[in-house]
């Protein structure tokens, strides 16, 4: 489970580095009223981006995936939504302390309700990933039909059963996954 949890992080690491740097590209290339940067300008801003967001990611307690981050000439913008004032400023300090930054705007907007954590969204998906194995385990039931959603350590089940015992029997071995609070059985026969 640690070995899957290590897995999912680094290719969500690795996939918001290159998603940021894609959208540096666009939007470099769409700022047409913007004296043109240089190659190594651009590099050097897309550069500071992934630091940025991947500094913020390795943040216990941050929403990083909600958290914007666009750099140029240096200067790095947050933006988005947070769920603390402390947590914004945590960004902005995290933000300067990467070489290259020149100064950071900070427009994040604190929101009591803001988004997980990818603590909790890992959590969460490994939660997800376990209960649907658990499930193709089970001798009579089949995951084929069988939904499985999870948020904040609730897992949701939906979808179709052969019987009410099925539906009973997913939900038990749901509640059996370590880390699960709740199980909401939404399975119809």
């Amino acid at each position: 489970m640690k070995n899957l949890c290590a897995d999912l992080f680094v290719a969500l690491i690795f996939t918001l580095g290159l998603a940021f740097a894609m959208s540096a590209m666009q939007d470099a290339s769409a700022a047409s009223n913007d004296l043109p940067q240089t190659a190594g300008e651009y590099f050097d801003d897309s550069v500071i981006t992934t630091a940025v967001k991947s500094k913020i990611l390795g943040e216990k307690g941050l929403s990083s995936l909600s958290i914007n981050v666009e750099t140029k000439d240096g200067v790095v913008t947050l933006s988005g939504k947070i769920d603390t004032a402390a947590h914004s400023d945590l960004a902005v300090r995290i933000a300067k302390k990467v070489n290259g930054v020149n100064g950071v705007v900070n427009n994040l907007i604190v929101d009591a309700a803001a988004h997980q954590s990818v603590g909790e969204y890992v959590d969460d998906a490994s939660i997800t990933a376990a209960v649907k194995a658990n499930i193709l385990k089970e001798k009579g039931l089949s995951t084929l039909n069988i939904s499985v959603e999870t948020k904040d350590n609730v897992v949701t089940l939906s979808g179709k059963t052969d019987s009410p015992e099925h539906s009973r029997l997913a939900a038990r071995v749901a509640k059996r996954v370590n880390g699960v609070k709740a199980v909401v059985n939404k399975l119809k026969e």
